[in-house]
């Protein structure tokens, strides 16, 4: 047993959870999977013991959650092996990783069952949130729960989802938490699963920290400097060295001479990024194809054949390479691997280490690592160096590299120029490149001030770099020249434009598959209810109105917020769903349509035409002089509509429509803001006889509720009278039935219609509803003119401003302040108005007649 096993299994077994960070290689997997077993066993014989029946099919008993799924494949194989024993038949296992759908992996779960799961967290969430079988269970019958690599966990953002899944577990079990590292990220996960942990601390595979005890007596100076510095161990087994080379463009053809030099090694070539995998993946097939070297290539964003990839490679014996990121780095365990490549720098030592750990790591084994470097990129060595990892360099001269630099170089250009999915591919790897290089490696700062950008664009074969914020000011300052032809630009954008029309185009068919769904998810939902409801007839007609009007609910309450600015057109789309047109493949929306009023499209569209027309050709017959004028006129607005409803002269009628619309700019304007007589007395019909239809469509709905209302009062009445009244039935019927006659040929009430609409002298309207600012009628008329008015007084007249002043009045009133002066007062106002109200009365004249 090594040191971790030792350390881990007594305590597992003792019911206690437990913290392992251990080194790779240091046998992790045994160290769960022994005491998982055991607990299973334990737990079947017990049931045996009390008479009762065995584990259940379905008494899932240890779960095993793994960050990758080449990971989680691993640590079920090394299960299985386990399982192949026959004292441990009655145990069944099940794997849970994505790249088929979790229906599938339900439906394996009730045909087989299973005792132990192994899974990733994003499947494993998923089948906890659909299946609530699979959640039951689990609550019931979970014991033991393993978190395999938590610290890349939480590094790949599962945090959210390991949350949710510890929500379903029951919280009586025992956890172990396995990591190489610890970060505060994983405290706090430790924090919210364990309870009273005890912690193992694994720095080497010969030694143990248990709580406080570590033994390193017999590591070298430069080992004990790696694990105070990272907390890690290289292999003993393991040869690091590296590489200086010249340029960027040296990599590709040093790595393929590499290859093909070492024909008969299984090698791992570590790249920073997905898109340089699957643009670099091309060239080394194109190279490789005459030697007897295998290609393969994997990283997270690949869904589907990711798993065949990974068993493929690992069977393969010789004569293979396999383009990977870091997610092959920690955990794998593909045995036999000769060298492991860094064709780009890894962003921290502890991904070095983990990246180098894959060859070497098997008892017995030597492996080999050998980075590649820039020479401004020889700091990250020197640190390696300083942090304890012993590195040797090796020589990079080779005459033929010049030569198949060149050729290399020549090829990804040339492809990137006639094709253009090669050329996004191209600009995708060298934009998430750069962005790497800046923002995630541990001396991004200083090592990225020093790259020579156009450098690396010559490497990636690119005809145009890229605008990136990252780059702003940097190209100026490169020693190297940027490789291309006068006809890249052009070519660059006519790619650019292929590449956006196939975008758009893929987003449409996108979306009709998600509407498509959704419709098909709905319908479901509605049959479910429907048969789950088991009834007939009346019954089941009005619980499918009623499941209906639900759904119409929904959608009013969707074109409300769309009205309200609440969600955006194309989430209002998303939800009603559009299509394209079989004809023209034009995207259909829904908002784009209104009810067409006309059978006849025609005359739909003529309508359509003459509404815009008219809008602008709005003169009347008082802006002509004659008659004839205004006819002439209005038979050039019919040519004009004529023409554009049956597609005639269309192009020159348009030019006519903008013409007329410069020369009589002020007259559209002007006219648009008044209307004739004619349309002021129809739109005032037209709004009384609306007024007059919503009154009795109001009025009816009301009579029909009034009525109804009646006949259940008669019903309950007359229940009531055959209940407790002392007369016969017959008599009590008849009585009814005679009073209903009675009430029927009684005249009903006359319909009052609606009052007539009121009017400001402004013209804004008053009354039955409306729109309150419609428009005002205005008639031309001829300008203001103010005249003096004439007062017939009875008795002398008041005095005017200066015999006020040169008499005295205005002594006994108080002088103006300056704001009163600046409102318009002056002092002989006040003054004027009391000799005004001392005059009224003391003078009048007597009529004639009395």
């Amino acid at each position: 047993m090594t040191p971790v096993q030792s350390a881990t299994i007594p305590l597992f077994i003792a019911n206690k959870d437990v913290i392992v960070e251990a080194v790779t290689g240091s046998g992790k997997t045994l160290a769960f999977l022994l005491p998982i077993l055991q607990m299973v066993i334990t737990k079947n014989t017990k049931l045996l013991e009390s008479e009762r029946k065995a584990l259940g099919k379905y008494d899932i008993s240890a779960i095993v959650i793994s960050p990758t799924r080449e990971l989680a494949s691993q640590t079920y194989s090394v299960l299985r092996k386990f399982l192949a024993f026959k004292p441990l038949n009655f145990i069944s296992s099940l794997l849970f990783i994505g790249g088929n759908s979790a229906v599938k992996d339900y439906k394996k779960f009730e045909e087989n069952g299973a005792h132990i799961i192994v899974s990733t967290p994003g499947r494993l969430y998923e089948l906890l949130y659909k299946f609530v079988s699979i959640r039951d269970y689990v609550k019931k019958n979970l014991e033991m729960l393993i978190l395999d690599e938590a610290d890349i966990l939480l590094e790949m953002g599962f945090e959210k989802s390991l949350n949710h899944i510890f929500s379903n577990l029951p919280k009586q079990r025992r956890t172990g938490l396995f990591s190489a590292t610890q970060t505060k990220q994983l405290t706090q996960l430790i924090r919210a699963g364990l309870r009273n942990p005890v912690k193992i601390e694994i720095k080497s595979k010969n030694a143990v920290k248990k709580e406080s005890s570590f033994s390193k007596e017999h590591l070298s100076e430069e080992g004990q400097k790696l694990i105070l510095s990272t907390g890690l161990e290289m292999s003993p087994y393991l040869t690091n060295s590296y590489v200086i080379l010249k340029s960027s463009c040296d990599k590709l053809p040093f790595v393929i001479r590499f290859l093909t030099l070492n024909c008969t090694a299984k090698c791992l070539l570590f790249m920073a990024t997905c898109a340089q995998v699957d643009y670099f993946s091309a060239a080394f097939e194109k190279c490789l194809k005459s030697t007897s070297v295998k290609v393969y290539k994997i990283h997270r964003k690949m869904k589907k054949k990711r798993q065949k990839i990974f068993d493929d490679f690992k069977l393969c014996v010789s004569g293979c390479v396999l383009l990977c990121t870091d997610v092959m780095s920690r955990g794998v365990d593909i045995p036999s691997v000769d060298w492991v490549l860094h064709f780009d720098l890894p962003n921290t030592l502890q991904s070095y280490i983990h990246r180098s750990g894959r060859s070497g790591h098997q008892v017995g084994q030597k492996g080999n690592s050998l980075l590649m470097c820039l020479p401004h990129e020889v700091k990250f060595v020197n640190l390696c160096i300083e942090k304890g990892i012993e590195l040797i360099e090796k020589d990079a001269e080779d005459n033929n590299l010049v030569q198949m630099k060149e050729k290399l170089v020549k090829w990804m250009q040339n492809n990137v120029r006639e094709s253009a999915a090669f050329y996004e591919s191209s600009m995708k790897a060298f934009v998430s490149f750069i962005r790497t290089y800046n923002s995630k490696n541990i001396m991004c700062q200083t090592l990225f001030k020093e790259l020579d950008v156009v450098d690396v664009a010559n490497s990636y074969g690119l005809i145009k770099i890229p605008i990136m914020p990252e780059l702003k000011g940097k190209l100026k300052t490169c020693a190297s020249k940027f490789l291309r032809n006068d006809r890249d630009k052009e070519i660059a954008s006519k790619h650019k434009e292929e590449m956006q029309s196939k975008k758009v185009s893929d987003e449409r068919t996108e979306e009709q598959r998600l509407n498509k769904q959704r419709l098909k998810l709905k319908r479901q939902r509605m049959r479910k209810k429907i048969n789950s409801s088991k009834l007939q007839g009346k019954k089941k007609k009005r619980l499918i109105d009623e499941l209906e009007l639900k759904e119409l609910e929904e959608d009013a309450k969707m074109v409300k917020k769309l009205k309200k600015g609440k969600i955006s057109e194309q989430q209002f789309d998303l939800h009603f769903g559009s299509g394209n047109c079989p004809q023209c493949g034009i995207n259909l929306r829904r908002t784009n349509f209104r009810l067409q009023l006309f059978d006849d499209s025609f005359v739909e569209k003529e309508i359509d035409i003459r509404k815009r027309i008219l809008k602008d050709f709005n003169k009347l017959e008082e802006d002509f002089d004659s008659l004839d004028e205004y006819n002439d006129y209005l038979e050039q607005v019919e040519r004009i509509i004529y023409n554009l409803a049956n597609n005639v002269d269309v192009e020159a009628t348009k030019r006519r429509i903008e013409q007329y619309k410069k020369e009589n700019a002020d007259t559209i304007v002007r006219n648009r803001s008044r209307m004739s007589k004619d349309a002021i007395f129809i739109e005032e019909l037209l709004e009384e006889e609306k007024a007059q239809n919503q009154w009795r469509t109001q009025y009816g709905v009301v009579d029909e509720k009034d009525i109804s209302k009646a006949k259940v009062r008669e019903k309950e009445a007359l229940v009531d009278e055959l209940m407790y009244s002392d007369l016969p039935a017959n008599q009590i019927l008849a009585l009814h039935s005679h009073e209903k006659r009675q009430t029927e040929s009684q005249p009903q009430p006359p319909i009052r219609p609606p009052k007539p609409q009121a009017f400001f002298s402004t013209g804004i309207k008053v009354g039955q509803g409306g729109n309150i600012f419609a428009p005002i009628p205005t008639t031309e008329s001829q300008p203001y003119h103010y005249v003096e008015p004439k007062f017939n007084l009875l008795g002398p007249n008041c005095p005017k401003q200066e015999e006020l002043e040169s008499d005295g009045y205005l002594l006994h009133i108080r002088t103006i302040d300056v704001s009163e002066k600046a409102g318009g007062f002056i002092q002989h106002y006040p003054c004027t108005r009391a000799l005004q109200e001392a005059f009224c009365g003391l003078y009048f004249k007597l009529d004639n007649k009395s």
